[in-house]
C-alpha cells in the first residue's frame, strides 16, 4: 500500500520535474579502480563536494571494470590551474587521463531543504521545516510564509522519507496553545488515515490523532509522573492526558478522576477505556481474582471520565467523604492564573474540612502541571527561584492584598524538568510541587478564592457577591494575622 501513494507522490513530483532536471558539467581524473583511496586523500580539497553527486563514479556508457572517475570541483578547469603546482606534477606523474563529466541531477540528489528551498524559490521565506514522525505520519509544521507551498513541500517530504511513512499531516495549532491535546493535525498527503496504533508502557491505544495531540516527548514526562505516584493512590486529572490515565489505572493500579471540557472529548476518553477495559467492572474482576488467590493488596483502581467546568468540578469533588491528594493539570499553563485560583479553592475546601471535623491534613497535595516559561526569565533566574516567585506574585495579585505573608518555598518544589518542545524563545517544564496546609490555611489564598468567586459573580446571576463582603471578610483575616 505503501509503494502505491510513493508512486502516486512520484507522479504529482513530476510535474515539478523541470524544476529539479539539471545538467552540468565538471572535470574528472581517470584512475585506476586499486588507487582511489590514495587519490582521495591526496585531492580531498579539491573533489566535488554536491549533495546527491558521487566523488567516485564509473565514466558513462562505458563497461569498464579496471578504472574509476573521482570527480573535481567545478571551479577546477582541464589544466588544474586551480591545484597547487606540487599536487598538479604529482597528477601528472602518474599518467591519469584528465577529461569532462557530466552530472546528471534530478529530485534525489537534492536534500530536502535544497529541495525545498528551490520550490519556495524566494530567499525572503525560509526553507526549513519543523518535522515530528509519529510511526507512518510524518508531521509538518509550516510557517505563514510557506502554507501557500505545502502540497509541492509535503510531496517532497513524503518523496524523501522511508517507505513506511505513508501520510503527511499539519499540525492545526499552534504548539504552545493551552488546550493542546485537542484538534492538533489535519491531513495535507498521503493515506487519509488518523488511526495512530501506539503502545507506551503496558497499554495499547488505537488514536484518532485528528483529535487528540500525541507527542512522543511527553512519553519521558509522562514515565516520570508514573514514578512520582504511589500505588493505588487517588488521583484528579483536569482537562485529562487519556494516556497518562490509562497508564496510571493499569500500571498504579490507581482511582483516576479525568475531567474534561466537551462533550467530544469526553466521548473520546471513553472510547479509549473501552479498549483498554478500564471499568468498574474491570475493577471488580480484578477484585474477585484477589480475593480468590488470597492476595494480601486489594485492587482499588478505577478510571471515571466526566465532563465539567473544572472550577464546579472541583467543588464538588470536595463535597465528597473522601477527596484525591493528587492532581495533574494536563494543559500547558501560560501564565498562572489558573493555578493561583486552583490554589485558591484548595485552600477554601482545606478550610472547610478543618472547622468540620476539627482536623487538618497533614499530608501535603501532590500537584504536577506544565508550564510555559519565557526564554529570557529562564536565562535571568533559576528555574526553581522562578517558579516559586511567579506562583506567589500571582496568589498576591489575584488577592490584591496587602499582607505579606510567606507562600511557597523552593523547598516545595518536588521535582522540575524541561521538556523537549520546540518553541521560540520558550521553554516548556513539567513541575511537581507540594501544597502544604500552612499554604491552603494562609489568608492570602483564602483571600484570592473569595476575589476569584466575586469576579466570576459579575457574569453569573447565580452566585451572589458583594464586594463590601469581600471587604469585610479581608478585614477579618487581617485582624486574625495581628492577633
Amino acid at each position: 500500500m505503501a509503494s502505491l501513494f510513493k508512486a502516486a507522490i512520484r507522479s504529482q513530483l513530476s510535474k515539478l520535474s523541470n524544476m529539479f532536471n539539471e545538467e552540468s558539467e565538471t572535470i574528472a581524473l581517470k584512475i585506476p579502480m586499486t588507487r582511489c583511496n590514495e587519490f582521495l586523500v591526496k585531492l580531498h580539497d579539491f573533489v566535488i563536494q554536491e549533495q546527491g553527486v558521487p566523488t567516485i563514479t564509473k565514466e558513462d556508457n562505458k563497461m569498464d571494470f579496471q578504472n574509476r572517475l573521482i570527480l573535481l570541483n567545478k571551479e577546477v578547469d582541464q589544466n588544474l590551474s586551480q591545484i597547487p603546482s606540487e599536487l598538479k606534477t604529482w597528477i601528472q606523474e602518474q599518467n591519469v587521463e584528465i577529461i569532462k563529466h557530466k552530472i546528471q541531477k534530478d529530485i534525489s540528489t537534492f536534500s530536502l531543504e535544497e529541495a525545498i528551498e528551490k520550490v519556495i524559490n524566494n530567499k525572503d521565506i525560509d526553507s526549513h521545516i519543523k518535522l515530528e514522525t509519529l510511526k507512518q505520519f510524518k508531521i509538518i509544521e509550516f510557517n505563514e510564509n510557506q502554507k501557500p507551498f505545502k502540497d509541492q513541500i509535503a510531496s517532497i517530504v513524503l518523496d524523501k522519507s522511508q517507505s513506511s511513512i505513508t501520510t503527511i499531516l499539519q499540525k492545526k495549532i499552534d504548539q504552545d496553545d493551552e488546550h493542546f491535546f485537542v484538534n492538533s493535525y489535519e491531513y495535507v498527503l498521503g493515506e487519509k488515515n488518523f488511526i495512530l496504533d501506539l503502545q507506551e508502557g503496558s497499554c495499547k491505544f488505537l488514536i484518532d490523532i485528528s483529535k487528540f495531540y500525541i507527542n512522543n516527548y511527553f512519553q519521558e514526562e509522562r514515565d516520570r509522573i508514573l514514578n512520582l505516584i504511589n500505588d493505588q493512590e487517588s488521583v484528579v486529572d483536569l482537562f485529562g492526558d487519556i494516556i497518562l490515565d490509562t497508564r496510571l489505572y493499569k500500571e498504579r493500579n490507581a482511582k483516576v478522576l479525568t475531567c474534561v471540557t466537551s462533550a467530544t472529548l469526553q466521548e473520546f476518553f471513553q472510547d479509549i477505556k473501552k479498549q483498554n477495559s478500564l471499568s468498574h467492572r474491570s475493577a471488580s474482576r480484578s477484585l474477585s481474582k484477589a480475593v480468590n488467590e488470597g492476595t494480601q493488596q486489594t485492587p482499588k483502581g478505577l478510571y471515571e471520565i466526566e465532563c465539567k467546568n473544572v472550577f464546579n468540578f472541583l467543588e464538588d469533588h470536595f463535597k465528597q467523604k473522601e477527596h484525591s491528594n493528587v492532581f495533574i493539570i494536563s494543559r500547558i499553563l501560560k501564565d498562572l492564573s489558573f493555578l493561583g485560583s486552583f490554589v485558591g479553592i484548595l485552600g477554601k475546601n482545606h478550610q472547610q474540612t478543618e472547622n468540620g471535623n476539627g482536623s487538618t491534613e497533614d499530608r501535603p497535595i501532590n500537584l504536577f502541571f506544565y508550564y510555559l516559561v519565557n526564554q529570557e526569565e529562564y536565562d535571568n533566574k533559576p528555574l526553581s527561584e522562578l517558579i516559586v516567585d511567579n506562583l506567589n506574585q500571582k496568589i498576591i495579585d489575584i488577592s490584591s492584598s496587602q499582607i505579606n505573608q510567606a507562600l511557597f518555598e523552593k523547598s516545595d518544589l518536588g521535582s522540575v524538568t524541561q521538556i523537549n518542545f520546540d518553541l521560540p524563545n520558550k521553554i516548556l517544564i513539567g513541575v511537581n510541587i507540594k501544597i502544604r496546609s500552612e499554604i491552603l490555611n494562609n489568608p492570602v489564598v483564602l483571600i484570592a478564592q473569595v476575589k476569584e468567586s466575586y469576579n466570576k459573580s459579575i457574569h453569573s446571576p447565580k452566585i451572589q457577591h458583594d464586594a463590601q463582603d469581600i471587604s469585610e471578610y479581608e478585614g477579618d483575616l487581617q485582624k486574625k494575622i495581628k492577633a
